[in-house]
């Protein structure tokens, strides 16, 4: 394979996780912009989440144990917020796996 060739996204190399604990309150973890190409998992409660702002009963909305694959914002290489709540009550939990960019 040559130098220039990339690689399917869905098998790019893991280079960290993050679980965000979650309540009816905005929470948020901070991803660096290397990392960019995220998994999140919607663990044990519906989420609503959004990128660099709070999340809101408006906001993106995940069911729960949905699987997101998504590519972050540019975000002029700064790092990046992904804040989220439970789309409702109690309290649970978003699983976030970042991926190197050009692997």
């Amino acid at each position: 394979m040559s130098s220039n060739t990339r690689v399917a996204d869905s098998f790019k190399t893991p280079v960290a996780n993050y679980q965000l604990d979650t309540t009816t309150n905005d929470a948020s973890v901070t991803i660096p912009w290397a990392s960019r190409c995220i998994s999140i998992y919607s663990r044990d409660k519906q989420h609503r989440w959004n990128v660099n702002a709070a999340s809101a009963s408006n906001t993106h909305f995940m069911a729960q144990d949905e699987r997101l694959l998504i590519r972050m914002p540019d975000n002029d290489g700064q790092d990046i917020k992904l804040h989220a709540r439970v789309n409702g009550t109690g309290t649970g939990s978003l699983e976030i796996t970042a991926y190197a960019e050009d692997s």
